[in-house]
């Protein structure tokens, strides 16, 4: 406590800082891991949401209210929805820190991202918001175009035009995936490198694409064991979701744990 009665309030999520061993630990330069990782991930993670269930359901309900809510702002939602992506992913991250620590999981960790570098987790769903419009652009307006020369060919018939156009709308949506892929690869881990780790938000993204790049076998068996628990999780009119969640999302800090720490 400072003795300076003028000196402006501190607030406890603002002032973290990382370890000791979290400093000396840290690996800029991602690993690349085994794939039976995928596994300990999701283990990890279950652990990781069992110690405040409760809280981590209530936090995720609002995760999905809010990005929702932005989803329905007029023109600016789909904008508004990728910027605050980022940063709620990262005060989730931060939650899942607080816990590896011993430290209780608070429902202000959701918002922490907002007060904690928060111009760089927003410069993360800036771009990430650009890069999905540039994907859609260049996946499917040649597909509009196609189609509509098809169209133009098939002189008007329904039937005619439905049979030539299934293949270009196919081809549109798999390049679509395809190209969004990296993109995606590059958001995963940024979140967390940008709030714990005060990484700048474009070298976050170059390290997140890299360190999926390098763990695409762990990242695949983890993935199939989530969809396993995805189909699962929608058996009881989808309500198992609000513990698959929380759980997957406390996996990957677990996983980004583990590409960016030595042990």
């Amino acid at each position: 406590m400072s003795n300076n009665p003028y000196e402006a309030p501190r607030a406890v999520v603002a002032d973290f800082q990382p370890d000791d061993a979290d400093t000396l630990g840290f690996n800029a330069q991602p690993q690349a891991l085994p794939a039976g990782r995928g596994i300990d991930w999701i283990k990890q993670g279950w652990a990781l949401f069992v110690q405040s269930p409760g809280l981590w359901i209530g936090i995720y309900l609002v995760f999905i209210g809010v990005l929702i809510g932005a989803s329905l702002v007029p023109i600016l939602g789909f904008i508004a929805q990728s910027v605050l992506y980022p940063v709620l992913g990262a005060g989730i991250a931060l939650g899942c820190d607080h816990l590896r620590r011993g430290q209780p999981l608070e429902f202000s960790h959701l918002f922490a991202g907002f007060s904690r570098n928060n111009t760089q987790l927003m410069i993360v769903g800036g771009i990430y918001c650009v890069g999905i419009i540039i994907v859609m652009v260049v996946a499917f307006v040649p597909t509009i175009g196609l189609v509509g020369g098809m169209a133009f060919v098939g002189g008007g018939d329904p039937d005619a035009l439905m049979a030539m156009m299934g293949f270009p709308i196919l081809i549109g949506f798999l390049l679509y995936f395809a190209l969004l892929m990296p993109l995606v690869m590059a958001v995963w881990f940024a979140p967390s490198l940008v709030i714990l780790n005060d990484v700048p938000a474009v070298d976050a993204m170059k390290m997140s694409f890299f360190g999926c790049l390098k763990n695409v076998l762990p990242y695949l068996l983890w993935s199939l064991v989530v969809l396993g628990l995805g189909i699962l999780a929608t058996l009881p009119l989808f309500l198992g979701w609000l513990v698959l969640m929380p759980w997957v999302a406390a996996s990957n800090y677990c996983a980004y744990r583990d590409i960016y720490y030595r042990a």
